[in-house]
């Protein structure tokens, strides 16, 4: 039979048949590596736009985030450093008692060899001496160990006073972020429009943020005065009440929106009667508002005006409610609010 011939290990065919997988191989290396590039880009731009739309209400509570993170990272180291502490007790705790277990038994050793050779007393007074220096390790031992103990306390106050410093710098600056940037809403003094039986009353927000839900209540009456001398106040002769409400979802802030308006309609109005002094009118809105921050309480805004009458000098004037809580019981008993009844729809 022919024998075929050994021609040697292949290497330049299995280089050739190698070759394409170690290119293969490079290529998906960097592929990955570009991928993971323009991932990172993507993520870091999408960062950064977050952070130029961020509202100061989203940076204060990020702000918030943050410090409670710091606080959160700081119980966790701490409570690490008293486990470590409370182990090294524990160990110093079984060394004391192991030594106490030593001496115990050495003392009991040391009577046995007292009651077997009484006559090597000397040798019997080194070996008790060193017995005492055992127990005087032990006393060192269990020193330590009351130390480690006081040391573990130490640490524990102070990481507490720590954390308590930390969270109400936390809790100032979110305070002082909520007064300086909240909604501020105000009404201003009303413009008159009797020929038409209304008033327009302005909401200003002075504040740096547009306010939450606004809801606004406006109580009228309009009464028949006899004598021109008469208190702007009667508890008779009412001619005409109501109460009324109104809604906004927020009020802008005043230099980056327009004023915002509540009417107040007076449907039994006379204007000449009103301007001889035969008529006057009470007005008193009750503004309820969020301050632009989530989850604080609602703000509350009162605005009472009045007609007077100078029958002197026959000039009529509306003028801000001397007593706001005297003229809120007479509008509130006289409109019997909120029974709807009573409401101008």
């Amino acid at each position: 039979m022919e024998e075929k011939q050994d021609d040697g290990p292949d290497t330049g065919g299995s280089e050739k048949a190698h070759a394409p997988v170690r290119k293969s191989r490079h290529n998906r290396r960097g592929w990955l590596i570009r991928y993971i590039k323009r991932e990172l880009h993507r993520h870091r731009a999408g960062r950064e736009k977050k952070k130029a739309d961020e509202t100061p209400a989203d940076r204060a509570a990020r702000r918030t985030a943050n410090a409670t993170y710091v606080i959160a990272i700081f119980t966790i180291v701490l409570a690490i450093s008293t486990t470590w502490t409370l182990v090294e007790i524990r160990r110093g705790g079984a060394d004391t008692h192991a030594l106490a277990t030593a001496a115990s038994n050495q003392a009991k050793w040391t009577q046995s060899l007292a009651g077997a050779a009484g006559s090597q007393s000397g040798w019997m007074q080194q070996f008790a001496s060193h017995m005492k220096d055992v127990a005087d390790r032990t006393k060192d031992q269990a020193d330590r160990t009351k130390d480690l103990a006081d040391e573990a306390k130490a640490q524990a106050m102070a990481a507490k006073t720590a954390a308590d410093a930390a969270k109400s710098a936390a809790d100032t600056a979110k305070d002082s972020l909520h007064v300086s940037e909240r909604a501020y809403l105000t009404l201003a003094y009303p413009q008159n429009d009797f020929q038409n039986q209304r008033m327009e009353v302005p909401i200003f927000n002075g504040g740096h943020i547009p306010s939450g839900p606004v809801k606004i209540v406006t109580h009228e009456a309009t009464f028949s005065i006899k004598d021109v001398d008469e208190t702007i106040y009667p508890l008779q002769d009412i001619v005409e009440t109501h109460w009324q409400t109104a809604t906004f979802q927020s009020v802008p802030v005043f230099q980056n929106g327009g004023i915002y308006q509540v009417e107040v309609h007076f449907p039994k109005l006379v204007q000449a009667d009103l301007n001889s002094g035969k008529q006057a009118i009470v007005t008193l809105v009750v503004m309820t508002y969020n301050d632009g921050f989530p989850n604080t309480p609602e703000q509350t805004w009162v605005f009472c005006d009045a007609s007077t009458f100078a029958a002197k000098q026959k000039l009529l004037t509306m003028r801000p409610c001397s007593d706001p809580n005297q003229a809120m019981h007479i509008l509130l008993t006289a409109d019997h609010y909120p029974n709807p009844q009573y409401e101008l729809k």
